[in-house]
C-alpha cells in the first residue's frame, strides 16, 4: 500500500493569499491517513463523483495527515483549515487553548480493530489471552486504549494481561510471526491484505461500545466567516457516505484506485464497512463521544476534565435533516 504524499500547493496558496475569486480557488482538505487507511473514503468518492463541485466547492485534492496532533497542526496551518483527525487529538488541541471546533462526526460506530493470532494458536476468544503476550503499537495509541476498553469490558484485570509495546503495527506482525508475542491488533485494509496467514481471535466490536474515532473540525473563526462553504462541504461528504452505502461495488473500485489496493481487497473491506455502517453521515452520537473519553482515560491520554461537548462540538453546519442531539 502507498501513503499519498502531501504538500502545500504553492499556486493555490498564492491565489488564496491574494484574495482570488472563490470559483478560482483550489481547496485542499487534510484527512488523517488518506490513501492508506479507508477512513477517508467518503472524500475519495466525493472527488470522483464530483459532489464537491456540485456543491460549489472547488476541492482540488485531498492530502494525507499522519494522524494525531500532526494532522491537527497541518489543518490549522492550511488556507482552508478543515480536516478530519482523531477525536482525541482535537480534544487535546482544545484543552491547550486552540479554538478548534468539531463540526461533523466522521468514523463513529463499530471500531475497525481486530486481534489476530497464528492459525494454529490455542487462543480462540478474549478470555484465552490470560497469561499470553498481547502486542500493541505504542503507549496511549489507538491500539493501546482500544485494547484496554475491550479487556475492561470483558472483566480482565491488569494482572491478567502481559502487554508488549511493539513500536508499530508492521513490527508487531513480525514479532507475532516470530512467536515473540501471541496476539497483535490490526486494522483494515491490513487485515484483509494479510489473508490466511493469521486468524482473527476477537474484535473490538464484539465486546466494547461504538466509539467516535474521527471527526471533521475547523476553527471557530473560519466557521463563522465561511459558514456557507462549510455547509456545502459537509453536505457533499454526507452525499458521498450515502453513495457508499448504496453503491459498495463502485465505491470499492474507487478505493482500489485511490488506496492502491487489489480490487478484491478493496471489495472485501468496503463490504465489511458498509455492513457495519462504519462511516457517520455527519451527525454526532453523544454515547459514542463519551466512549472515546473513557478509552483515553484508561491509558492516561486525557489529563483533567474533558472539554464539555457543548464547547467542542457545533452541529449547526450539518445538513438540516440530520439529528442534532443536545450536548
Amino acid at each position: 500500500m502507498r501513503t499519498i504524499r502531501w504538500a502545500a500547493a504553492a499556486l493555490c496558496a498564492i491565489a488564496l493569499a491574494q484574495g482570488a475569486p472563490a470559483a478560482a480557488q483550489g481547496v485542499e482538505l487534510t484527512v488523517a491517513h488518506y490513501g492508506s487507511l479507508v477512513q477517508g473514503a467518503p472524500y475519495a468518492v466525493a472527488m470522483e463523483k464530483g459532489f464537491f463541485a456540485e456543491a460549489g466547492l472547488p476541492v482540488s485534492r485531498i492530502v494525507s495527515g499522519d494522524g494525531g496532533g500532526t494532522t491537527v497542526r497541518n489543518v490549522l496551518a492550511s488556507p482552508f483549515p478543515f480536516g478530519e483527525a482523531a477525536l482525541g487529538a482535537v480534544m487535546t488541541a482544545r484543552l491547550r487553548g486552540q479554538d478548534v471546533v468539531a463540526v461533523n462526526a466522521a468514523v463513529s460506530g463499530p471500531v475497525d480493530m481486530f486481534w489476530i493470532v497464528k492459525p494454529d494458536s490455542p487462543i480462540r476468544s478474549l478470555q484465552d489471552v490470560k497469561g499470553r503476550k498481547i502486542g500493541y503499537t505504542n503507549p496511549k495509541s489507538g491500539s493501546d486504549y482500544l485494547g484496554r476498553m475491550v479487556f475492561d469490558a470483558a472483566g480482565l484485570k491488569e494482572a491478567d494481561l502481559t502487554l508488549v509495546a511493539t513500536g508499530g503495527m508492521r513490527e508487531g506482525l513480525a514479532m507475532l510471526s516470530a512467536g515473540q508475542i501471541d496476539v497483535m491488533p490490526v486494522i483494515e485494509p491490513i487485515l484483509t491484505t494479510l489473508g490466511p496467514r493469521f486468524r482473527v481471535a476477537f474484535a473490538y466490536a464484539d465486546h466494547a461500545p461504538p466509539l467516535t474515532q474521527t471527526i471533521g473540525f475547523t476553527t471557530r473563526e473560519f466557521a463563522a466567516k465561511n459558514g456557507d462553504r462549510l455547509r456545502a462541504l459537509l453536505a457533499a461528504r454526507r452525499k458521498a457516505v450515502d453513495f457508499i452505502y448504496a453503491n459498495p461495488e463502485e465505491t470499492a473500485a474507487i478505493v482500489a484506485r485511490t488506496h492502491d489496493l487489489k480490487p478484491e481487497v478493496a471489495k472485501a473491506v468496503i463490504e465489511r464497512y458498509v455492513r457495519d455502517r462504519y462511516w457517520s453521515r455527519g451527525d454526532f452520537d453523544k454515547a459514542a463521544l463519551d466512549a472515546q473519553v473513557k478509552g483515553l482515560r484508561l491509558v492516561g491520554a486525557l489529563d483533567g476534565e474533558a472539554p464539555a461537548w457543548g464547547q467542542l462540538v457545533d452541529a449547526s453546519y450539518l445538513p438540516a435533516d440530520l439529528p442534532k442531539p443536545a450536548m
